[in-house]
This record gives structure tokens, C-alpha cells and sequence, in this order.
């Protein structure tokens, strides 16, 4: 069975400009023992298929993180499984993640060890 990841809290965030109201759907904590550690980089990733929306993230853990959203998921709101770990992905800070956004298929990450590094995700 899967770990679906949902929001606790759906604090609006009120915008003073006209876009509207914003809405907190959706946190994530990327590790019981490392939430205090900070996130530098995130990115998302929306192919047309329905169902197959993926973000990562990376920060001062030296770990890229991949999630996924849950097709069918048993709430209205957003949920999120992780999909991936690359643990000691740089040998220290990692300060920006992206994918390839043509087809998702790689990742392009950048640390404080001075290193860029390709990687291939199968999803």
C-alpha cells in the first residue's frame, strides 16, 4: 500500500493584487529526520497524460527527492508518493534540480561540490 502524502492545513493565503485567493492544498515533509534541513530547489514536471505530474526537490540533505501524484487518489485534494531517493546524490549541498523538459526522462542537478550531474529517471 502506498503512503499518500495530504495537506493538515488549508490556511488560505489571501493576495492583495486581483489574481485572487491562493490556497494551501498540499505539504510535504521530506524526511522525519532531516525536516529541519532546508530545500534550495524544486521542480515540476506536467506531461499531457493525466495522472503522471512529478516534482523534485533537493536542499542541504545532498538528496534528490522524486514525487508523483497519485492517479485516483481517496481525497479531492492533491496527494503526492515518493517515487524516488537518490541519497548522497552530491557530496554536499545541492542547490538546484531540473528536468528535462521536453520528456521528463532526465534530471540535471548542481551542488556546492562544484559537480553537474545528468540523471535518467524510469518512472
Amino acid at each position: 500500500m502506498e503512503n499518500y502524502l495530504f495537506s493538515q492545513h488549508l490556511d488560505p493565503i489571501y493576495s492583495s493584487s486581483t489574481d485572487g485567493l491562493w490556497k494551501n492544498v498540499g505539504k510535504i515533509t521530506l524526511s522525519e529526520s532531516n525536516s529541519h534541513l532546508p530545500i534550495y530547489s524544486i521542480d515540476y514536471y506536467s506531461p499531457s497524460k493525466s495522472g503522471q505530474n512529478f516534482f523534485a526537490c533537493t536542499g542541504s540533505d545532498s538528496c534528490i527527492h522524486i514525487y508523483r501524484e497519485v492517479e485516483h487518489a481517496p481525497s479531492d485534494l492533491p496527494a503526492y508518493a515518493k517515487d524516488a531517493f537518490v541519497s548522497g546524490a552530491h557530496f554536499s549541498d545541492i542547490n538546484c534540480v531540473r528536468w528535462q523538459p521536453m520528456n521528463g526522462k532526465r534530471l540535471v542537478s548542481c551542488g556546492d561540490d562544484g559537480l553537474i550531474k545528468i540523471w535518467r529517471y524510469e518512472a
